[in-house]
C-alpha cells in the first residue's frame, strides 16, 4: 500500500509525511511550507499559473527557470498573498525548477 507522500498527483506530492523519503521533516511533499507556498500559488492562481507555462513554452531549456521566471515577471521583491517571498533563501529552487519544468512536460 502507498502511503500519501507516494501518491502522485498533477500537483506534485500530497500528504503531510514528517520525516519524508529522506528522513528530513517536509512540508506537504515539499522542503519547507515557504516553498510549498510559492508552488501552490503559482500552480492556482490562473493569471501567474498561465504566465508560467508560457514562459516555460519560450524558455523549455532555461537552467533555472523559476529564477528567470520570477525575474522575468519582476516579482523579486513580491510576496505570495500569505506573505511568503518569491525570492528567498528559505525556498528549495531545484525542487521549483522541477515544478516550473512539469508545467509543460
Amino acid at each position: 500500500m502507498k502511503t500519501p507522500i507516494d501518491q502522485k498527483n498533477g500537483n506534485g506530492y500530497q500528504g503531510y509525511n514528517p520525516q519524508g523519503k529522506s528522513g528530513a521533516p517536509e512540508y506537504n511533499g515539499w522542503k519547507n511550507r515557504d516553498t510549498w507556498s510559492v508552488a501552490v500559488w503559482i500552480n492556482n492562481d490562473y493569471k501567474l499559473y498561465t504566465s508560467a507555462v508560457n514562459f516555460m513554452k519560450d524558455n523549455p531549456d532555461k537552467d533555472n527557470p523559476y529564477i528567470g521566471f520570477i525575474l522575468g515577471m519582476y516579482m523579486t521583491n513580491m510576496v505570495t498573498p500569505d506573505a511568503v517571498e518569491y525570492m528567498s533563501d528559505k525556498l528549495d529552487y531545484p525542487a521549483l525548477n522541477d515544478m516550473m519544468r512539469e508545467l509543460v512536460a
